[in-house]
């Protein structure tokens, strides 16, 4: 089989997923992209460590950091087993899908064009519509919407069809792009250092939060965000790992094999499970940010943010480049961004179903990117 037929697969696969990403639980496509992405990080790490671009060397320190974790997380995941011990990982180990997104670009999209044209995009979006999967349909849509226009009205449709306050957050993040895409706004909204601030500044947020906490374990969800039970959850799940994870692990996180919190003094709000689920060690925050320094720490926080500024800024500056009103690039980068704002809301980069799926969609993104830097230079 050929380079661009085996590249080809995998898009197949990844497209396949994005509609129905349950078949994960059959065919562990999550895995293998991770598997596959090691193995490409570490030929393309061969052929190319001297000459990494900034983005590149995140990434591979990103990883590097990541390894470090386990092994000094070796003990915990003897004792846990493989299994639950692995459950407690892929916030790590799907990092290396993100080189399987940028081989499939470099090796299968560069030479197509991607699906706009396609004979069947009326169907597929129609498909993506009715789909039961809330999250990733909409990152699959993105492949067959042209304009802003076409991207406002699937959101639209997509939010009366099912709902969800992240189709109401996707709006918000395309608006500002559509908004700010030409001007200096978008460049500082993007920056490090005010991302840094407002993650610092949610953090913060968090730790003042104690009162609000207690009050719910007293009073329960009346009075407490009472307009939204799912909202109050969430939120009260996330101080509580404040108190009792993040801010007694600060800096390096609890790393794998370790369950997120003792079932025997968990809050009786957070979950029902009497110890036959092993939710210690499979629940997610439904904020991505929020498991990744309870897991990775500040450290693995900053530099995954690092890896994102770099890459949107890069693909700002080439977007803004181009003469045409909307490019290839922008899909890419619309369709991360759909991953991206569910990331805050849902169980995305450390979910076995989202996880793999996030990082080749933002992998897509820096395959073309080099690419257009290339044919404008």
């Amino acid at each position: 089989m050929s380079s661009r037929n085996f590249f080809f697969s995998i898009w197949f696969v990844y497209c396949s997923a994005l509609l129905y990403p349950d078949i994960e639980r059959y065919t562990l496509f999550n895995e293998i992209f991770a598997l596959l992405g090691l193995l490409l990080s570490l030929d393309f790490f061969y052929k190319k460590y001297r000459a990494l671009t900034k983005i590149e060397l995140v990434y591979f320190i990103s990883i590097l950091y990541g390894l470090i974790l386990c092994i000094s997380s070796f003990q915990e995941i003897i004792n846990t087993g493989a299994y639950l011990s692995l459950r407690t990982m892929p916030i790590f180990y799907n990092v290396f899908s993100f080189m399987v997104g940028y081989s499939v670009y470099q090796y299968y999209l560069r030479f197509n064009p991607i699906t706009t044209n396609s004979k069947w995009m009326r169907l597929n979006l129609f498909v993506s519509l009715i789909t039961p999967w809330r999250i990733s349909p909409q990152v699959f849509a993105m492949f067959y919407l042209k304009t802003f226009k076409g991207v406002f009205i699937y959101l639209l449709l997509f939010l009366l069809i099912n709902g969800g306050s992240t189709s109401i957050t996707a709006f918000i993040f395309v608006g500002l792009l559509y908004i700010y895409k030409n001007t200096h706004v978008l460049k500082i909204l993007w920056s490090r250092k005010f991302l840094y601030i407002c993650i610092a500044s949610f953090l913060f947020l968090l730790s003042l939060s104690g009162g609000v906490y207690q009050k719910f374990i007293d009073v329960g969800y009346e009075d407490i965000f009472g307009f939204d039970v799912n909202i109050t959850w969430r939120y009260m799940f996330w101080v509580y790992l404040y108190q009792d994870v993040i801010s007694q692990n600060f800096l390096t996180g609890i790393g794998f094999g370790t369950p997120l919190f003792n079932l025997d003094f968990a809050p009786d709000f957070l979950t029902s499970d009497d110890g036959s689920r092993n939710t210690e060690y499979t629940l997610g925050t439904h904020n991505s940010i929020i498991f990744l320094i309870s897991r990775m720490g500040l450290i693995g926080v900053l530099l995954i943010t690092w890896l994102h500024v770099l890459i949107y800024s890069k693909a700002f500056k080439v977007i803004n480049k181009k003469l045409r009103t909307f490019s290839e690039l922008e899909m890419l980068l619309l369709a991360n961004l759909m991953f991206l704002n569910s990331a805050f809301f849902n169980v995305v980069l450390e979910s076995p179903l989202y996880g793999g799926l996030y990082w080749v969609s933002l992998g897509l993104l820096y395959g073309s990117i080099k690419y257009n830097e290339d044919e404008l230079n």
